[in-house]
């Protein structure tokens, strides 16, 4: 799992790098999942995420 930087829609890191792991720990809300979901069906394509 790769490290992020940068917040997600409805999620602010605690710490300076996350991965997605550790945002599931937080049992995150619906706006939080989305933004997974759509990260997910981005990795591996072209579009910047």
């Amino acid at each position: 799992m790769e490290k992020r930087h940068v917040e997600l829609n409805g999620f602010k890191p605690t710490k300076e790098s996350y991965t997605v792991i550790d945002v599931l720990k937080t049992n995150p809300n619906s706006e939080v999942m989305e933004e997974l979901y759509r990260l997910a069906r981005l990795h591996g394509s072209q579009d910047p995420a």
